[in-house]
């Protein structure tokens, strides 16, 4: 008769333990699944920030290079290949924005790139950034 009334008490107390722990390991899954969906869109907007700044820094005004010898960035060309690169991104991803710069110092020296990605959390809403950036620089290298 004693084992009988212990199960009787002991009934529910599962639920119980269930109820306590499905919220840490909802949070834990929400890391998990959020986090790694936050990485991979700070590596986009990194990757994205290089090529376009790589893109734009191709852009030498050849004139100057053979009648000065100097490396500079022809401004207009440099913000229109970082357009065009851009452009294509878009076709692919909506969530991107981004900011060129052409800095000059005695001429285009470098372009400067900051991009924007943006990140729609699953489980974590409103928990974590939902835009994460990126900056690059590149400049013009020639032999």
């Amino acid at each position: 008769m004693n084992g009988i009334r212990r199960r009787m008490a002991d009934r529910g107390s599962l639920s119980v333990y269930v109820a306590v722990l499905a919220v840490p390991f909802l949070l834990i899954a929400g890391l998990v699944v959020d986090g790694s969906g936050g990485l991979v869109a700070r590596q986009r907007a990194a990757d994205l920030a290089e090529q376009a700044a790589r893109a734009g820094a191709n852009q030498i005004d050849l004139a100057a290079l053979r009648d000065k010898g100097v490396r500079q960035i022809d401004d207009q060309a440099a913000k229109a290949a970082v357009d065009r690169y851009f452009n294509q991104v878009r076709g692919t991803d909506s969530g991107v924005t981004y900011d060129p710069a052409i800095v000059a110092h005695g001429g285009g020296e470098r372009v400067t790139v900051t991009v924007h990605v943006a990140y729609a959390p699953i489980v974590l809403t409103g928990m974590i950034p939902t835009t994460y950036s990126a900056t690059a620089t590149a400049i013009p290298l020639t032999k």
